[in-house]
């Protein structure tokens, strides 16, 4: 049996998969490294990007720091959701008490981008169904 048609037969049969990846494969799905020819540190930036993304260079040079951010680091999937919340947060979209103010009605799924050639992603969505527990939004304080 071919490689790709014993893994087809293993994906067939699991109902759950958890997936763990690293440089190799973001970079074989269109995602830029830092090491590599085309990486992030071969890039010609007026400081050097391990400096630009430390929290010294952010307090003495925010603008920079923010331009590289946009650029070349901020997640996909926090721009495209219009709401704060997991691994992000977002300014215009908190609670009068200065919390995370999540929209479960629109963006409850786990987000999947795929990266190809043209360089625009496309969005693959999987629906998050809570049988276990209730969603609610959270408060920190």
């Amino acid at each position: 049996m071919e490689k790709i048609e014993e893994f087809q037969k293993m994906y067939d049969e699991c109902e759950k998969i958890v997936f763990f990846g690293g440089a190799g494969v973001s970079t074989e799905s269109g995602i830029p490294d830092f090491r590599s020819e085309d990486g992030l540190y071969s890039q010609k930036w007026k400081y050097p990007p391990e400096a630009i993304v430390s929290r010294t260079f952010f307090e003495q040079n925010c603008k920079e720091f923010f331009r590289f951010y946009r650029e070349k680091l901020i997640a996909k999937d926090a721009l495209h959701r219009e709401e704060s919340c997991g691994g992000h947060f977002r300014e215009e979209h908190q609670t009068e008490e200065g919390e995370a103010k999540r929209d479960d009605e629109n963006f409850m799924y786990v987000a999947a981008w795929e990266y190809k050639e043209n360089g625009e992603p496309e969005l693959h969505k999987e629906e998050l169904n809570y049988e276990f527990i209730k969603v609610q939004q959270r408060n920190y304080k």
